[in-house]
Parts: structure tokens; C-alpha cells; sequence
């Protein structure tokens, strides 16, 4: 067996290329999405009832994150040689964290005082109706409040 500069990238490339457009993951992504369109505008009731698929699916992809997070970051460590390459790494990577946390709390902070999010609505709690569960913890609450007050 010979071994190919570049970790044997032409030929996975040439894999990769010689896959039918039908069999990538993106593909099959995208049709989903489109399925799941069409089920939802054409059969609500049904996509309704599948809604317990989706809720599961995604519970097991937050569940899984942080092991795919976490082994990818040991992989990606473990596969470089040069200690100085995974400092420079980490910095960039704490950076990048950085940078993308102001800019995502300076443009909340000019959203809100832009667009003035409910300064239009008027409600009066005490007039809003409550049922189902949200009554049941309201008045869990009052009784609480009063025990303790008393």
C-alpha cells in the first residue's frame, strides 16, 4: 500500500465526486425540508401527528452535541503535531467567541431601542385571561405568596 501525500484527499475526492447527487447529505436534506413543507401545508393534521418524530430527533441531536463537540475538538487537537499550532488555535477560537458575542449583543441592544419592541401594547395583567396549565402555576403562586406573607 502506498501512501499519497496529503492524507489521500484525490482520492477521496474522487469519491466524493463519483457519489450520485441523490445519495449526499445535503440533497437529502433539502428534500426533506421540501417534505416536510409540503406535509404541513397540504396535510396539517398529519404533520401534527408526526410531531412527536421531530421533537425525539431533536432531543437526540442536543443530546449529542456536546460528545460530537468535544471529540472533534480531540481529534482536531490530537492530529497536530506542533503544540504552538493548538495555542494559536485556541486563541483564535476564544477571539472569534469574543468578537461574535459583542457583535451579537450590539445588534440586540440596537434592535430593541430601534424598533421599540411592545411599546405599543397596553395590557393589564390583571385583566388577562389564563388557562390550562399557566392558571394552575398562577395560582400555585398566589398560595405561596400568601402562606409566606402570613
Amino acid at each position: 500500500m502506498t501512501h499519497t501525500p496529503g492524507g489521500g484527499r484525490v482520492e477521496q475526492a474522487a469519491r466524493i465526486a463519483a457519489t450520485p447527487w441523490y445519495r449526499q447529505l445535503y440533497v437529502q436534506v433539502l428534500v426533506a425540508i421540501v417534505i416536510g413543507l409540503v406535509l404541513g401545508w397540504r396535510w396539517p393534521d398529519l404533520a401534527t401527528d408526526m410531531e412527536p418524530i421531530g421533537t425525539t430527533f431533536i432531543t437526540a441531536m442536543k443530546m449529542l452535541i456536546g460528545p460530537i463537540v468535544f471529540l472533534t475538538i480531540i481529534g482536531g487537537i490530537a492530529g497536530v503535531a506542533d503544540l504552538k499550532k493548538v495555542g494559536r488555535t485556541g486563541v483564535k477560537a476564544l477571539a472569534y467567541f469574543q468578537v461574535g458575542t459583542l457583535v451579537a449583543l450590539l445588534t440586540g441592544l440596537v434592535a430593541v431601542n430601534l424598533f421599540r419592541l411592545g411599546d405599543g401594547v397596553h395590557a393589564d395583567p390583571a385583566t388577562l385571561k389564563t388557562s390550562g396549565e399557566a392558571s394552575q402555576y398562577i395560582s400555585q403562586g398566589e398560595h405561596q405568596q400568601r402562606r409566606s406573607s402570613g
